[in-house]
């Protein structure tokens, strides 16, 4: 159970499982924290929520019950939804550093670019310990630029060069 299925009661949390599964979520958006989307119920209700570590501390929904400041059933659709959303992202992401791990093993390519590849450590969808499984396999002939905003102290030993960009501001850009 997530943390946020704590603050449902039981009935609404089938409901909103039942609008999920029924196709009733549409206009989706998660992005970090925030999430939105329409769900079509007697009428389309527009549903908001902004989480904190898996707890939802802003809902707002065009139901009554929302409107209520309760925590209703669309509210729990769009919450199982974006989990949903997630948890298939993650699998992609896995997918393609599981992808990335073949073509270093195989050797099948002199120059590989894993863009962002840093932020799954950041966000806890690889551990340090793959990354470094994954650079020890490549041989000495081919080149691996990985990117992100975080580079744990434990790979370094592992890369050839570190490269920092940074963004200094125009007095322009300041006002």
């Amino acid at each position: 159970m997530e943390k946020w299925e704590e603050l449902f009661p039981q009935n609404t949390r089938k409901k909103g499982r039942e609008l999920l599964e029924n196709g009733r979520i549409r206009e989706l958006s998660v992005n970090e924290n925030e999430y939105s989307a329409a769900v079509l119920g007697r009428e389309r209700y527009e549903v908001k929520i902004s989480m904190d570590h898996g707890i939802p501390v802003r809902t707002e929904c065009s139901c009554a019950v929302g409107r209520g400041r309760g925590k209703c059933a669309h509210m729990a659709a769009v919450l199982y939804a974006a989990e949903q959303e997630k948890a298939e992202e993650r699998t992609n992401i896995l997918n393609g550093l599981n992808f990335a791990r073949k073509v270093i093993a195989t050797r099948e390519c002199d120059f590989l670019l894993l863009d962002e590849i840093l932020g799954l450590m950041d966000k806890g969808i690889a551990p340090v310990e793959t990354i470094i499984d994954m650079l020890k396999q490549k041989d000495e002939s081919m080149h691996i630029i990985m990117t992100g905003r975080w580079l744990p102290d434990a790979l370094k030993p592992y890369v050839d060069s570190i490269t920092t960009i940074t963004t200094e501001l125009t007095d322009q850009e300041r006002e």
